[in-house]
């Protein structure tokens, strides 16, 4: 059976460019780990099309939805990317899963994955 997760990561910025660079990283590394036979859930694959189109990008709109998620998976993957260390979302997220014993993991990202954080095509 295949393992359930959680991928955790930063994306609250003010710079748009910022926050697009942190979408093509996740994504990609979403594509990745399902690739590896994980069940990924992402909730900025899954929210960012709704933040382009004014709805809301931040962690608090996003707390019920996002932790009945994290509630459903086997275990929270933290992304590593520049700035989850200072990411409110991430450590809710980090606290919510250690609040209910679920397994907490760091996910590095690939040089491609950083690449997409700077606009750069791999």
């Amino acid at each position: 059976m295949s393992r359930s997760i959680y991928l955790a990561s930063p994306y609250s910025d003010p710079d748009a460019a910022v926050r697009q660079g942190r979408y093509e990283a996740v994504f990609a590394a979403t594509r990745r780990l399902m690739a590896e036979g994980l069940i990924v859930f992402s909730p900025i694959v899954y929210s960012h099309q709704f933040a382009l189109l004014d709805g809301p990008g931040d962690w608090e709109s996003w707390r019920e939805f996002d932790t009945h998620m994290l509630r459903e998976m086997q275990q929270l993957s933290i992304y590593t990317i520049p700035g989850w260390e200072d990411s409110v979302g991430v450590w809710a997220e980090r606290t919510f899963a250690q609040k209910f014993a679920m397994a907490v993991r760091y996910e590095l990202p690939t040089d491609a994955e950083l690449a997409l954080l700077k606009g750069e095509t791999p």
